[in-house]
C-alpha cells in the first residue's frame, strides 16, 4: 500500500508514519528517511530551559512547519550519527 506522508501528517496518523519511516519493531530509520526535509526534522533531545538557542531552534522549525504544509519534529535522533531515543511530535498547521 502506498502512502503520501504529507496527508498522513495532516491526519496525525503517527502510527502509519512510524511504520513508514522505521524498521519493524526497531528505532532504525528506513532508507530514504535519514535526511531531514520540509516535512520532518530530527532533534537529538529536548534542551533544558537554560538553552534559549535550543528553544529558538525548535520555535524556528515549528514556525517553518506552520508556514508550509505542517510537519514532524522527531526528538531523540542525532541527525549526524543516527543514534536513537525517540519522541514524535506532529505539528499541524491548523493547531497554531
Amino acid at each position: 500500500m502506498s502512502y503520501d506522508i504529507e496527508s498522513l501528517i495532516k491526519r496525525r496518523d503517527i502510527s502509519t508514519i512510524a511504520t513508514l519511516m522505521f524498521e519493524k519493531d526497531s528505532p532504525i530509520l528506513k532508507y530514504g528517511y535519514k535526511t531531514e526535509n520540509e516535512l520532518w526534522d530530527y532533534k537529538q533531545g529536548i534542551l533544558g530551559n537554560k538553552s534559549q538557542i535550543g528553544w529558538a531552534e525548535i520555535a524556528k522549525d515549528v514556525l517553518g512547519f506552520h508556514n508550509n504544509k505542517g510537519g514532524l519534529l522527531i526528538f531523540g535522533i542525532n541527525d549526524k550519527s543516527f543514534q536513537y531515543n525517540l519522541y514524535l511530535i506532529n505539528i499541524n498547521k491548523e493547531d497554531l
